[in-house]
């Protein structure tokens, strides 16, 4: 090479270098925003329901969409350009929907069909996890994760037509599903040695045994009691009712753990106590019944008959505001995990036991 040709690769290199460097700069900035507060969102503090003179029931906690929004191992620079380099981007939620919290309170699952992929949060361990595949077999469209008191996780991928059951190590133990013809699971409960799994495509609810042996099914197409349009969301709640989102037939199913039909409620309208597209369930530890409902963009809660006692949030990017939300998760402590899909992101309020004046 003569000089001439070597002074201008040179020349070349030394002008690209900084360009490539600030360009990269920018997409790590860009790729992991600082959450910051926008001008017209509420203020977090004081955020509350109902609103006063009514004692509170419901306060806004904190949000979070990364690792990073809840203080779990920073990543540095260095490792953020090798991921960009290698195409793994971003570690932030994408549209988040099913959640489960551990037994110790500081540990969260996050099914992500938008990223195809299953999240860990440990804050107790200060560790997080991002899972993508299973055994070589890609995640398509996690929907919904459940917890046994032995730690088994069981994900449901509606396009996969399978639950994954891992250990806590997030090893694979078994697959359900194929032996079922399950078509599109998606809604997963575990209560009491019985694990319940929404067949959405097949209007009915699968249950398994504590060893994870078929034990029997109910449902079928209808809109009669105990009859299924499309089901989506599942809980089971200590008392042992089983609450199914009937959704679109515009209503919540109770049964007993055998699959009786105990009672309905609910009806489409836009209306406090109506449903227009219902997703997911859970109870707090007086046994209210939380529906998240994805088109009205809030969290209704009912008592333990199917009385409407009151909502929260509304349409929004803010704290306390959601777009098209859709699991929700109730921990020990009574704090509300909710998926604020399309804002990407889980919101955490509290559940006031008793109510407590405004402050």
């Amino acid at each position: 090479m003569n000089k001439k040709k070597y002074m201008v690769k040179r020349n070349l290199s030394t002008c690209l270098f900084p360009w490539i460097f600030w360009t990269l700069a920018f997409v790590v900035i860009t790729a992991f925003p600082v959450n910051a507060q926008q001008g017209n969102q509420p203020e977090t503090q004081n955020l509350f329901w109902p609103p006063a003179p009514a004692e509170t029931r419901i306060r806004f906690v904190e949000s979070f969409t990364s690792p990073e929004d809840m203080g779990l191992k920073k990543r540095n620079f260095g490792r953020t350009i090798r991921d960009l380099l290698t195409g793994r981007v971003s570690r932030s939620l994408v549209r988040p929907y099913g959640i489960v919290i551990g037994s110790d309170g500081e540990s969260i699952y996050i099914t992500d069909p938008g990223a195809g992929a299953f999240h860990l949060y440990d804050r107790k361990k200060n560790r997080y996890r991002k899972l993508t595949n299973v055994k070589g077999v890609r995640l398509r469209s996690p929907i919904d994760v459940a917890m046994d008191p032995r730690g088994r996780l069981f994900i449901s991928d509606s396009e996969l037509a399978s639950v994954f059951v891992l250990n806590q190590r997030l090893k694979l133990l078994t697959v359900l599903g194929p032996a079922e013809n399950l078509q599109r699971p998606t809604g997963v409960s575990y209560r009491k040695g019985r694990l319940f799994v929404v067949d959405t495509l097949g209007n009915n609810i699968v249950v398994y045994d504590e060893n994870l042996d078929f034990l029997f099914d109910f449902g079928t197409r209808g809109t009669g009691n105990g009859e299924f349009n499309y089901p989506t969301g599942i809980t089971v709640s200590p008392e042992d009712r089983v609450y199914i989102n009937d959704s679109m037939n515009f209503r919540i199913q109770e049964f007993d753990m055998d699959g009786d039909f105990v009672r309905s409620f609910g009806h489409p309208g836009d209306s406090s106590g109506s449903f227009n597209r219902s997703k997911g369930l859970s109870t707090d530890s007086d046994g209210n019944l939380y529906v998240v409902d994805a088109l009205f963009e809030t969290v209704q809660m009912f008592d333990s008959a199917g009385t409407f006692l009151m909502n929260f949030g509304e349409s929004g990017e803010g704290p306390g505001q959601f777009w098209m939300p859709s699991g929700i998760a109730i921990d020990s402590e009574d704090r509300i995990y909710v998926a604020d899909s399309y804002n990407s992101r889980i919101q955490v309020f509290q559940y006031v036991k008793g109510g407590a004046n405004h402050e």
